[in-house]
């Protein structure tokens, strides 16, 4: 089953009406079982994942259901889900904003991920949840388009930096996307959301040079690591620059790795602007 099936498949069974029982469990018993079911889907023995890809796509799928279930209670918007260390969890400061993503790896050794954005609108005092769908693999045109929630570009985002420009907020986030055995990847991506609070991906607000583009994608070995955080003593997204490790592998990312320089991005005029040689002292790796 391809990567884009898989995903069509456990979103559809999403839509299935939940069952009574999770719909009556407290917020921590759901927890636990959510544990439970994070346990399950990592379960390992010397070798990170054990379960094979149809265990996995049902273990997602009760996941899916009862987190999903989980997050429509109200009661859920200040519950910080600690239990769930496998659950990747970022919050806007103001607690508007918070977005749950986990992975999964497939016997293909390429990875998919999952997730749901929790987003409180002040104004009509609503709780809305949407689910997100990977379709990484068949996005056209991806440093300029602008996704919506069911054709997302997986990541694990580790960093929120929310921005402000022509009058609406905008929520930078920088992710992390294992891809498969040979190339990792990093990306910066945007997050807003329309008038009726549905969640958009993707913001032409990064300009490199001449070129503005809506996320900005590094592809490098993975067998190395890439630094790559927001860093307020230079209020920058700091990043390692990347180069393949001889020039003749230009263009094939599986060779590309730090080469000991810097480059940033800076919010201004309300636009992330690309730096180059950017001087770094003791970055955070």
């Amino acid at each position: 089953m391809s990567k884009i099936k898989r995903f069509t498949v456990i979103y559809l069974l999403c839509l299935i009406s939940f069952s009574g029982y999770s719909q009556s469990l407290t917020i921590q018993e759901a927890e636990d079982s959510l544990q439970y079911y994070f346990d399950q889907l990592f379960q390992s023995d010397g070798t990170r994942y054990l379960k094979n890809d149809n265990e996995k796509i049902i273990l997602n799928r009760k996941i899916s259901n009862l987190l999903y279930t989980t997050l429509n209670d109200k009661s859920s918007q200040d519950y910080g889900f600690e239990k769930l260390d496998k659950l990747s969890k970022l919050f806007s400061k103001d607690n508007t904003v918070r977005i749950f993503i986990w992975d999964t790896q497939w016997k293909n050794h390429t990875h998919s991920y999952y997730g749901f954005i929790q987003h409180y609108q002040k104004k009509k005092k609503r709780l809305l949840v949407f689910p997100l769908t990977d379709k990484s693999d068949s996005i056209q045109n991806l440093l300029k388009a602008t996704l919506k929630s069911d054709n997302w570009y997986g990541a694990l985002y580790y960093q929120m930096i929310p921005v402000k420009s022509g009058g609406r907020t905008y929520y930078t986030l920088l992710g992390f996307d294992q891809n498969n055995l040979l190339i990792s990847k990093k990306i910066i991506d945007i997050l807003y959301f329309t008038g009726a609070g549905k969640p958009r991906f993707g913001k032409r607000l990064f300009v490199l040079g001449k070129q503005k583009q809506s996320r900005v994608i590094f592809q490098y070995s993975a067998r190395v690591t890439m630094m790559m955080h927001f860093d307020p003593r230079y209020k920058m997204i700091v990043a390692d620059h990347l180069a393949p490790d001889n020039p003749s592998y230009k263009g094939l990312y599986q060779f590309y790795g730090p080469d000991f320089s810097y480059i940033g991005f800076r919010f201004e005029k309300g636009k992330w602007m690309l730096y180059n040689d950017i001087k770094v002292v003791n970055p955070e790796k």
